[in-house]
């Protein structure tokens, strides 16, 4: 009998569950995971509320105080209600304060980003109850981007693509470049590959382009070929059923004119961007570190807008940021109010 047959023998019975704080990026990883359990013999569930998982994996955000604070609450709550549950903590939170987490109630295992990779495997390796958890968290210092893969799942007609990773922008509010580490983007061929994987071999019919910092794939190539290329690229696959691109959240000075060109030409790109703002107080932007000014925000939306028609547009938006006065809050409400 092979090691891997042998390990799916002894995980057959064991259920996996999962909860997920924060972006897109954690559900791509989540489901990622998942999958790997599901190869080693796992059983996956999917609520673990109703009916209880031998494992629970807690994919955390840290992008706040309030995030770290809802995974706390959450982790404290399974295991009061179901104290028998494994549970494994992983994401952003996991990387910034690992022996913070390691000391809950019911922790079992704290894994890092640069392990999260091998994360289904280390599944069958849990310490015994009783025993003080595993913390498994290198620094971040990774230039490639991680091996997880999530594959869709089957019956459903989205399915994520990672394509990049990290962030090498330094804004005042975020946690995010010292989780995640530095920008680095999935090899462009390798990104079209997964993308013909999922849209002419799988059959998905929306394909949602996911990262960190989305706008920065390619930048750590060499051959520099940037978001807009990819896009064409996929589109171009030319999957004998009808699907679709979409673009999660991108920075407002990185739309170039071919990618607003093909907005307004390729149908198969959904006509919807999420373009963070976070204040429209050019002192407050400028306090927060963004590479953009209201003036160059307004550019862009009009650009878009006065091409693509109709189109879905998001925001972000900061409250309350330190400094922000009552005249800055106003500055952002009229500045909404005279966007397209």
């Amino acid at each position: 009998m092979s090691s891997d047959t042998t390990v799916r023998e002894a995980t057959r019975n064991k259920r996996v569950a999962f909860r997920t704080f924060g972006c897109k990026l954690n559900l791509y990883e989540s489901a990622g995971i998942g999958q790997q359990a599901e190869a080693r013999g796992f059983q996956l569930q999917e609520d673990h509320a109703q009916d209880p998982a031998d494992i629970l994996v807690v994919n955390t955000c840290s992008v706040t105080m309030r995030a770290d604070q809802e995974a706390r609450q959450y982790i404290r709550k399974v295991h009061r209600k179901h104290p028998e549950t494994r549970i494994v903590v992983t994401g952003c939170y996991a990387q910034r304060a690992p022996e913070e987490l390691a000391t809950l109630p019911g922790v079992a295992m704290v894994v890092g980003h640069a392990e999260k990779d091998q994360l289904g495997s280390l599944l069958n390796s849990l310490p015994d109850p009783g025993v003080p958890a595993e913390v498994r968290v290198a620094p971040i210092d990774q230039k490639n981007m991680p091996t997880l893969r999530a594959h869709g799942h089957q019956g459903r007609t989205r399915a994520f693509l990672r394509v990049q990773d990290g962030c090498d922008a330094a804004c005042t509010y975020c946690i995010i470049p010292k989780t995640r580490g530095r920008s680095h983007s999935l090899n462009f061929e390798e990104a079209v590959e997964e993308g013909r994987r999922l849209i002419v071999d799988a059959g998905f019919r929306e394909i949602v382009l996911t990262g960190t910092h989305l706008g920065h794939f390619g930048i750590d190539n060499d051959r520099r070929r940037r978001l807009s290329e990819l896009v064409e690229a996929l589109i171009d696959l030319r999957a004998p059923h009808g699907f679709r691109i979409r673009l999660s959240s991108v920075e407002p000075q990185e739309i170039d004119q071919k990618l607003i060109d093909m907005f307004e030409t390729r149908p198969e790109l959904a006509a919807h961007l999420h373009l963070p703002l976070q204040s429209g107080s050019d002192a407050v932007l400028r306090r927060m570190r963004r590479a953009y000014r209201t003036g160059n925000y307004r550019k862009q939306v009009e650009r878009v807008s006065s091409s693509v028609s109709p189109l879905a547009l998001g925001a972000d938006l900061i409250v309350g940021f330190p400094g922000e006065t009552e005249a800055d809050f106003r500055r952002t409400l009229q500045f909404l109010a005279e966007l397209p």
